[in-house]
């Protein structure tokens, strides 16, 4: 989607995170959710990126009905925040 309707859909939603207008689609083709046999050309998938950029979990569907649990989703949430917690405490 274009960075318009991108921000109309995160406005009108009241999404407390930051949402990802991709329009030349390279972060589609980066993440690999393109799906040339199945699900009508793309595939469902969640990230869970850190600050940094770096990826801490992820999940690709095969279809589009095929997506995480959002318990499933929390829990990958709740490690990694652990961890960073964890680390940060080691640091001191």
């Amino acid at each position: 989607h274009n960075l318009e309707d991108t921000r109309e859909v995160a406005e009108e939603l009241l999404l407390p995170f930051p949402l990802l207008a991709d329009e030349t689609r390279s972060v589609f083709s980066t993440y690999d959710v393109q799906s040339k046999i199945w699900s009508l050309g793309q595939r469902p998938a969640v990230f869970l990126i850190d600050p940094s950029g770096m990826v801490r979990w992820g999940y690709r569907g095969t279809q589009q009905w095929d997506i995480p649990e959002n318990a499933d989703v929390l829990a990958a949430l709740d490690k990694f925040i652990a961890s960073d917690q964890k680390a940060t405490h080691g640091r001191k």
